[in-house]
């Protein structure tokens, strides 16, 4: 595996993209094709093909990241909720790595590959917690917090573009009961502050208006441009417009409040967005102030095939972050699952605590026994004195101990290891096993990555 470059794919409704980053993010090489709809087999041989002239540039297979309009599953690991629906039901990474030939393949959302993309190096590089929403054909919006997508635990977060538009009038409501979104809902925000919504509202302002259309007489280049003309109706349709996307960017402003927001799709090229949304937005923020930058993306388009790109740097950041390194256990400690589904994520696991669909069943077995039951919340043992601090970059406990620096271990003792064998214990919560006369190789569950100490 070479890991000078990262490659990423952007797998989009009409054109499939591919890019390959090196360490620093520059990029060293770049092609598009055309996307064939309707065809999940020759999705992968697009993206197949894409990915081995790419290799050819690169010296050899490569991480891969790929945007994908749509999410995995978390129960089932297959592609839902996309609107290429011809993906939906299938498991890409795998179809894929048995193609290519690894399987060092990350999928996400293609919102939360721009937002990734613009918060590494783009537009909000200097923020902590970036907003990224896309204004195209549809739209959709990922956050990302410290450099890291923030998913949620059912890779719900930043989705907004299908919950209602908020402060909805009841002129809206009334005029838009023929409106529904291809999720199965009414009013959701996609609906409004697109580019089809704009298309939409003008159609009705014009009696041009076919709920059965899926493409509207005028676009929104069209629109856009008789409203810099003057003309009365477009100007009432780009006012409706800015104060539907107000609305929605400020209930969500209201609740996470991020350092910048950055726009893309096609309707973020409109600039009058940049004059008027920052007003209008204070007009439904809790306490009326917001100095939050509306941003442009500084990559355009570029921004998703970039997003996908940097996601093998992120995960690989994130595993060293919260994943305790594999090392051979210590005599008399718990011995590190080697055959479960878990294995190769280096997660200490006694042998045969995993079940057959990979689920930690805390089972005792003869060569981890005693063994104690997992629960939920335990004590955790570590070994004293130590320091702990939030390190803000990878967003991970680094632990001191016995003065043999920061460990990114998030817990685990390492005083067995090191050979030091002394200090006391002090109690921490945390979701972990705990085997308190074991003085390493301690079991974790996947709660632990995310164990902060109080």
């Amino acid at each position: 595996m070479n890991s000078q470059f990262t490659l990423g794919v952007d797998l989009g409704g009409t054109k499939t993209e591919i890019i390959a980053l090196d360490t620093s993010g520059k990029e060293r090489y770049r092609k598009r094709t055309a996307t064939v709809k309707g065809s999940y087999p020759d999705t992968i041989k697009t993206i197949s093909s894409l990915v081995f002239a790419a290799q050819e540039q690169t010296g050899g297979s490569c991480p891969l990241g790929i945007a994908i309009p749509g999410t995995v599953s978390l129960k089932t690991g297959v592609i839902k909720n996309a609107n290429s629906w011809w993906l939906n039901g299938h498991d890409l990474k795998a179809d894929l790595a048995a193609v290519l030939g690894h399987d060092e393949i990350y999928l996400e959302n293609d919102a939360n590959c721009f937002a990734l993309s613009e918060a590494v190096d783009g537009a909000g590089k200097d923020g902590d917690m970036v907003w990224g929403i896309i204004l195209g054909t549809g739209s959709g919006s990922g956050l990302i917090h410290n450099k890291k997508i923030w998913r949620g635990r059912n890779l719900l977060g930043g989705e907004w573009g299908h919950n209602s538009l908020p402060w909805i009038t009841s002129e809206e409501a009334a005029a838009w009961t023929d409106v529904k979104c291809f999720c199965g809902q009414k009013n959701c925000i996609e609906t409004f502050v697109s580019g089809t919504g704009l298309e939409r509202d003008y159609a009705k302002r014009t009696d041009s208006f076919d709920p059965e259309a899926m493409v509207y007489p005028h676009n929104s280049e069209y629109i856009i441009e008789k409203m810099r003309e003057g003309d009365a109706t477009a100007k009432a349709s780009f006012a409706a417009y800015v104060s539907r996307l107000a609305r929605s960017i400020a209930n969500y402003a209201n609740f996470f409040d991020p350092d910048v927001i950055v726009l893309g799709g096609g309707m973020s090229n409109i600039d009058e967005l940049y004059e008027l949304l920052p007003e209008k937005i204070k007009e439904y923020i809790f306490g009326g102030e917001f100095d939050t930058p509306v941003v442009k993306a500084l990559y355009g388009g570029s921004s998703g095939v970039r997003g996908a790109a940097w996601l093998p740097a992120m995960h690989r950041s994130w595993q060293r972050a919260t994943i305790p390194p594999r090392h051979p256990c210590p005599a008399g400690s718990w011995p590190c699952c080697g055959t479960g589904p878990q294995a190769s994520r280096g997660i200490y696991a006694p042998a045969g605590a995993w079940d057959s669909s990979g689920q930690l069943s805390c089972k005792p077995c003869a060569s981890c026994s005693p063994f104690r039951a997992c629960r939920p919340w335990t004590a955790l043992q570590v070994c004293q004195p130590i320091s702990w601090s939030l390190c803000h970059v990878i967003q991970a406990q680094l632990w001191t101990v016995h003065g043999q620096g920061p460990v990114a271990a998030c817990g685990h003792c390492r005083a067995s290891e090191d050979g030091c064998g002394q200090g006391t214990f002090q109690t921490l919560l945390m979701p972990l096993f705990h085997e308190p006369d074991c003085g390493t190789g301690l079991c974790f569950d996947r709660m632990a990555m995310q164990c902060m100490a109080r």
